[in-house]
C-alpha cells in the first residue's frame, strides 16, 4: 500500500515495482459506476504491464476506499487535483515521464494535463466523458479502447468516428468478459 498526499486528504494507492519500463499510472472510473483502484479492468492491466517490465501505480479519489475525504464536498476539480497528486507521486518515485491509462470518468480529467503523459490509453469511456479532452490531444499520443457493448451505443459512435480506437470484440460493458484482450491491446499500445 502505498499513500500519496493530495491538498487536505491522503490518496489510498497500490505501486508495483518493475524493472526499466516506462511507468504507468492508472486513473479509475468514477466510484459510482462501480470502479475503484482495485477493479478488475486495473488488476488485469498492471499485471500486463508488470510482465512487460512497467511499473504501476494506481489509487482511489479522495473519499473512495481507504483515502481520506478531506475538508471540502467531493467533485470534479477535486479528483482532477487527486489525479495531479497521483501522478506527481509516480514522476517523482521513477524519475520519468509517464504514460496513462484512464478509465470511464478519469477521461473527463484530462484537459489541462494530457501533454504531462507520453502516451494515454481511454478505457470504455462515455461520450460526454471525451469531450473537453479531444479537442486539444494530439492524436499520436492516445488511444480509446471500447468493449464490444460499449461501441454499440450511437452517442459514442458518433463521438468517436474519426479518432483512434480499438474494439475489443466478444467484450461486455465494462469489461466482465474480455479482459486478456484488452490487456494485450493496451500493453501493446503503450509499449510501443
Amino acid at each position: 500500500m502505498t499513500i500519496v498526499p493530495s491538498a487536505d486528504r491522503i490518496l489510498e494507492a497500490l505501486y508495483q515495482r518493475s524493472a526499466g519500463g516506462t511507468p504507468v499510472l492508472l486513473a479509475p472510473n468514477h466510484h459510482t459506476r462501480g470502479a475503484m483502484m482495485d477493479h478488475a479492468v486495473f488488476a488485469e492491466l498492471c499485471f500486463g504491464f508488470c510482465q512487460a517490465g512497467h511499473c504501476t501505480l494506481r489509487f482511489n479519489y479522495g473519499g473512495v476506499g481507504a483515502s481520506t475525504a478531506g475538508s471540502t464536498k467531493r467533485d470534479q476539480s477535486r479528483d482532477e487535483e487527486d489525479l495531479r497528486s497521483a501522478h506527481q507521486h509516480l514522476r517523482e518515485t521513477a524519475q520519468q515521464k509517464c504514460m496513462l491509462i484512464a478509465h470511464g470518468y478519469a477521461c473527463r480529467l484530462l484537459k489541462d494535463i494530457e501533454q504531462e503523459f507520453s502516451r494515454i490509453a481511454l478505457i470504455d469511456p462515455q461520450s460526454d466523458d471525451l469531450e473537453d479532452f479531444i479537442e486539444g490531444t494530439r492524436a499520436s499520443t492516445y488511444h480509446i479502447f471500447l468493449s464490444s457493448k460499449n461501441a454499440e451505443r450511437q452517442a459514442l459512435k458518433e463521438s468517436i468516428h474519426d479518432l483512434p480506437h480499438t474494439v475489443i470484440a466478444n467484450t461486455t460493458a465494462g469489461f466482465q468478459r474480455g479482459l486478456p484482450q484488452l490487456r494485450e491491446a493496451v500493453v501493446n499500445f503503450l509499449s510501443r
